[in-house]
């Protein structure tokens, strides 16, 4: 766009931060205002090296996992996770998930595309895809908003992302909904993958938005797995 009718639009039309909805007249470019970035509690330092649990001060990173995960029985080889879901990030994510804020995908996928970095996964990864929802819900909601993080991140890292990968066979109840001794169980065969589209991959990077369990990305790893892929990791925007 012109610089000059650019300019004349600011104007007349301030850019708003997509958090908070403030003004943004030195930040024009940007999504989010440098306050709401600077909220978000993002996690650092040592995580645990198969669910992305951040870890303590004097706590080692385990092979075995953490005392969160140690005793499950997740799919996928990895987890990361950008930032803590708390007062700052829940309505962020709500908002990109359930209100149509479409380009909240953008710096969502920034901020887990540092996370996955400070991870190294980048490097064992060769497709990536969203969980997928069922038709019904995604008609509702408009989109994907996995999917959607899983393309912005196939941009920011040059890897493919096919689509149907991994289907929803049937309707869940909201994960949310349930308590979390229930929600295993809410997902058991909930997910299935064509052997012939994920012999083509053997490293895939499954993103979703939250992950509180890892229930539903361990089903839908599961599925992936017994369709021919080898390893599946795993990347949210918060837990």
């Amino acid at each position: 766009m012109n610089r000059w009718i650019r300019t004349v639009l600011d104007v007349a039309f301030p850019p708003h931060c997509r958090g908070c909805n403030g003004w943004m007249s030195d930040e024009p470019e940007a999504i989010l205002c440098r306050p709401c970035v600077d909220r978000l509690d993002r996690i650092e330092g040592a995580i645990c090296v198969r669910c992305g649990h951040p870890l303590g001060p004097h706590v080692q990173p385990d092979a075995e996992g953490c005392a969160l995960c140690a005793h499950r029985p997740y799919a996928f080889c990895r987890a990361v996770a950008a930032m803590h879901y708390d007062d700052a990030a829940r309505p962020l994510i709500h908002r990109f998930k359930y209100y149509r804020e479409p380009h909240l995908k953008i710096p969502l996928a920034r901020f887990l595309a540092q996370a996955i970095r400070a991870a190294g996964i980048d490097g064992h990864i060769d497709a990536i895809t969203g969980v997928p929802l069922h038709w019904r819900r995604r008609a509702g909601r408009g989109y994907n908003q996995s999917q959607l993080l899983a393309q912005e991140l196939g941009r920011i890292f040059q890897r493919p992302v096919p689509a149907r990968l991994v289907r929803r066979t049937r309707a869940t109840r909201a994960q949310s909904l349930l308590a979390r001794s229930d929600r295993a169980h809410n997902v058991v065969g909930a997910f299935a993958a064509a052997a012939r589209q994920n012999k083509k991959y053997k490293q895939v990077l499954l993103v979703d938005d939250v992950m509180t369990t890892g229930s539903t990305a361990s089903a839908c790893a599961q599925a992936m797995l017994d369709a021919g892929v080898k390893d599946v990791y795993v990347a949210v925007v918060a837990r």
